[in-house]
């Protein structure tokens, strides 16, 4: 007789017994293939999401490196009662009497280096002297992050031809036509007046105020977004010999003539014969970030009618802005 405690005397007859509730049912083959196909689908649809929220990111990045350079212009024109000129050079070279672009160290990114909190920096340049002597050099080595798009997968590139100059991925706008005497000269900067009308705010030797822009400030461009080097496909990525850089040495105008955007040089120059480093371009999809005159930033879509794009480039053309 089983005792009310016992065990057996306890169990359900309706459960049952241990051994069967411990088995466990596996996975066909059918099943886990089926799993791991739903899972390839979800990370296909996932990584376009995940990276276009990356370029995102990078592209908000970008913008507010636009916006800190404008207001760092903004602050320079009030203190110095003017924007900064493109680059600074002496009468000699400004009449074709020598070629030494290496002669002053003075140019608009260099100038702005106080108001991107780079005093320390800045303080430390001789403007007596060459860019690559003294301390100057290591002033242009240096890699300064607000000139630098995090879209752009070239960041750590110098100027090349042994300039050791870091890049930079924002230029000033000189204007919307080839300057009298052309870039190398622009001899707007000794009192040349021809192509006004397509003059720019950074020139040679420039000292541009407010009052100048008689085409609005929120109508014209003062700096444009480029890859600060020379690209032989519209894909590549990487550096290769040759490319070329430009940035925080010389040549760090841009304008809306060098067309199109996003545009490339290639091996011949026959896809695009102006369009090098200074080439308003990005490796953001579809356009470039410009900063305006009044120190907002602005989306430019590749696709921007030709006209108006360089109407923008100019400061006091006196003609009517389609939209843009």
């Amino acid at each position: 007789m089983l005792s009310a405690h016992s065990p057996r005397a306890c169990r359900d007859p309706r459960q049952p017994a241990m051994h069967r509730s411990g088995l466990l049912r596996g996975f066909t083959l059918v099943e886990l293939l089926v799993v791991i196909a739903i899972i390839g689908v979800l990370v296909g649809l996932l990584l376009p999401a995940v990276q276009s929220a990356r370029e995102a990111a990078r592209r908000s990045a970008c913008s507010n490196n636009v916006k800190q350079i404008g207001l760092a212009l903004h602050n320079s024109h009030d203190t110095r009662g003017g924007f900064p000129a493109l680059e600074d050079h002496s009468d000699a070279f400004l009449q074709g009497q020598n070629n030494n672009w290496g002669e002053t160290p003075g140019n608009w990114l260099i100038h702005i280096l106080p108001y991107i909190e780079e005093t320390a920096i800045y303080d430390q340049i001789d403007f007596k002297i060459p860019w690559n002597a003294g301390n100057n050099k290591q002033a242009f080595m240096q890699k300064y992050s607000v000139f630098i798009c995090p879209s752009n997968p070239i960041s750590d590139k110098d100027s090349g031809n042994n300039f050791d100059a870091h890049i930079a991925h924002y230029f000033g706008v000189w204007g919307s036509k080839d300057a009298p005497g052309g870039r190398a000269r622009m001899k707007w900067a000794i009192g040349d007046n021809t192509n006004a009308d397509g003059k720019g705010i950074f020139y040679f030797n420039s000292k541009t105020t407010f009052g100048q822009i008689t085409d609005g400030t929120s109508k014209t461009m003062a700096i444009g977004e480029v890859r600060g080097y020379r690209p032989q496909s519209p894909f590549q990525k990487g550096t290769v010999a040759g490319d070329g850089g430009r940035g925080m040495r010389w040549e760090v105008g841009t304008s809306p003539m060098l067309l199109p955007i996003n545009g490339i040089d290639g091996p011949g120059g026959s896809n695009c014969p102006n369009c090098r480093w200074e080439n308003m371009a990005s490796f953001h999809p579809g356009g470039i970030h410009v900063g305006l005159a009044d120190g907002s930033t602005k989306y430019i879509n590749e696709q921007i009618d030709t006209t108006t794009f360089l109407r923008l480039g100019s400061m006091m053309d006196g003609q009517v802005l389609g939209e843009f």
